[in-house]
Formats: C-alpha cells, sequence, structure tokens
C-alpha cells in the first residue's frame, strides 16, 4: 500500500500502524512487543463478526424493510467499507443501486413457505433504469427452483398485471395460485425465505421516504 494514494485522513491512522512493524515497505514482526502481538490476535479473532455486526449496525428498518445507507461514502466506517468489499464483492454505491432486505411480514414473523403472502405497490418504483423482486431460500441463500421457472417479477416480468390505478399486487406463495395466469406470482420455497427489491438509480423520492415500500401481507 503507498501511503501517497491514501486520503490525507487516513495517513495518520496507517502512521500509528509502524509502531507495530506494519509500513509501506512490508511488515516487520520484530517489532512486535508481547503484548502488541496478543492484541493483534485478539484482533484477528475479532474483526469478522465486527464487520458482519458493521451491516446490522448501518442497516436502518423502513416499512419492514431492512434499509442500509452509506455506501457512496464509507468515510471512517471501515468494518462496513471491508464487509461490501469482501463478501459482497465491492458492489454498488446507493445511487447506483439500493437492494432492501425483507425478513418478516407486516407482524414480524419469519417469512415461511407454509403461508401465503401479499406485496401490493402502489405504483412501479419510482427508478430510472428498472426494479425487481427477488426470492431467496433462507437456508442456503440461493435462488428458488420452482415449476415456472420464475426468481424474480418486476420491470421485464412478460404479462405482469397492473390495478387501474397502477398498482401492482404480487403473490408471495409455494402453492401456485388457482388461475396462475391472472396473478403476478413469485414462487416460494417451503420453508423460510427472504426477498431483496432491488432498485436500479432510485430517484429522490426513494431516498427521501415519499415513495413507500410495498409492505409484505400474510393472507389469513
Amino acid at each position: 500500500m503507498s501511503q501517497s494514494r491514501l486520503k490525507p485522513a487516513d495517513e495518520a491512522l496507517f502512521a500509528q500502524f509502524a509502531r507495530m512493524g506494519l509500513t509501506k515497505e512490508g511488515f516487520d514482526e520484530s517489532k512486535l512487543s508481547p503484548e502488541m502481538r496478543r492484541g493483534l490476535l485478539r484482533g484477528l479473532a475479532d474483526a469478522p463478526a465486527v464487520v458482519v455486526s458493521s451491516f446490522a449496525s448501518t442497516a436502518s428498518v423502513r416499512n419492514g424493510w431492512n434499509w442500509v445507507t452509506g455506501l457512496d461514502n464509507f468515510g471512517f466506517n471501515y468494518p462496513l467499507r471491508a464487509m461490501i468489499a469482501g463478501p459482497y464483492l465491492g458492489g454498488n454505491g446507493e445511487r447506483e443501486a439500493m437492494y432492501p432486505i425483507r425478513y418478516t411480514d407486516s407482524d414480524g414473523k419469519i417469512l415461511n413457505g407454509s403461508n401465503k403472502y401479499v406485496v401490493k405497490l402502489d405504483r412501479e418504483p419510482p427508478v430510472n433504469r428498472f426494479w425487481s423482486l427477488t426470492m431467496y431460500n433462507a437456508a442456503d441463500k440461493m435462488l428458488v427452483e420452482n415449476p415456472i421457472q420464475r426468481y424474480k417479477v418486476g420491470t421485464d416480468t412478460q404479462g405482469l398485471k397492473k390495478g387501474t390505478d397502477g398498482s401492482i399486487t404480487i403473490a408471495v406463495q409455494n402453492e401456485q395460485p388457482a388461475e396462475a395466469t391472472d396473478v403476478n406470482w413469485l414462487p416460494a420455497p417451503k420453508g423460510d425465505f427472504y426477498v431483496i427489491l432491488r432498485l436500479y438509480q432510485p430517484s429522490d423520492a426513494i431516498f427521501d421516504g415519499t415513495y413507500q415500500l410495498p409492505q409484505m401481507t400474510r393472507v389469513k
């Protein structure tokens, strides 16, 4: 790492590492005191949990959806930066895409394929590119195999039905609806699941809350 490429605010932090032998020239282990070594090993052990928890501590809940911002400017949130750079392979900044995640229904109960749900959008999300509601199996975080090979509902869904008022009602359930051609069906697994509402190039109405994210309602 070259210090000349660091932001000024990071240079002082990086310079502190020299006390334990880490500089732009490399790492000199002989500089480590026993106390430093114990602290460094403890830090390495704690780091994964700190990184993962950064996501939860940064997120807020909006109408039941987990909503993470700050991805365009991490500031001094180094754990979140590590999370996005690592498991999420870089990801997009929030002005490019937002990914609200839904784990529970409107009553706060974990989403499960033994139930039937409805997601009603008052209108299509105000995005400058496209949107989609994608289904994931909670057990393995993979897409859900289904008889119609549909893994998401969104802008490019052929035959997507809209109400006369422009609203979109999506049936989220494991069992295929009796009249599948007349509804917008997002197939769910038999067990626990979660959904992600992908919003590509979201408008200000999404960021400032003018556009309300849809509720996930269990059909009684």
